[in-house]
């Protein structure tokens, strides 16, 4: 992974934890790395804060790379969006459209709204979570569901995710599946 990597999917930080944690293989089949709390967590205990900003603001103030820090980039329309996608494409390190499927699986939403992490969290996608957003403008928040031991993998439940319905839309014209559709489709899948 590049350290400097335009491209948020391949950025690892640490930046917006309020807790001690660590990545590591997920528990789940296939799932790659996940995140694990090393602390006894309490429920509704904070467990990451991002600040939210407008993506064109980003790129008004030279860049949408977080400078370490972790940003929630805010995506308005199909416009900012593929705006996001030029951008990302222009550090030649994926295809646009290698961008685009990467940003059909990583674009979250709550609240009707639609963004993007500037740094991946490793949060896996389970049924029960363990964590819950929570927006707090111009805050975005996961805090505990639930009391949470040390070591425990912590999970968000995609199916929570209130995609905007441009994201949906553009996802579905580009033959993409978004971040809530997938995991939906697993569960259907499953009960057959």
């Amino acid at each position: 992974m590049a350290a400097s990597s335009r491209l948020f999917w391949r950025r690892r930080s640490d930046a917006g934890f309020q807790i001690s944690s660590r990545i590591a293989a997920s528990t789940l089949p296939g799932a790659g790395d996940g995140r694990f709390t090393l602390e006894p967590l309490s429920s509704g205990q904070l467990v990451r804060r991002s600040r939210m900003l407008p993506f064109t603001d980003c790129l008004a103030a030279g860049g949408a790379d977080g400078e370490g820090e972790n940003i929630v980039l805010l995506l308005r329309d199909q416009e900012e969006l593929e705006a996001l996608i030029f951008y990302l494409a222009a550090a030649r390190e994926e295809t646009p459209a290698e961008i685009a499927r990467h940003l059909s699986w990583f674009v979250a939403g709550t609240g009707g709204i639609a963004y993007i992490n500037s740094v991946s969290a490793y949060f896996n996608h389970n049924i029960p979570a363990n964590l819950l957003h929570r927006l707090d403008s111009p805050w975005v928040d996961l805090i505990a569901s639930r009391e949470i031991a040390p070591g425990e993998e912590l999970f968000t439940d995609y199916n929570h995710n209130d995609i905007a319905p441009f994201f949906r839309h553009w996802c579905a014209e580009a033959g993409l599946t978004d971040a809530q559709t997938f995991p939906r489709a697993l569960s259907r899948t499953s009960e057959i």
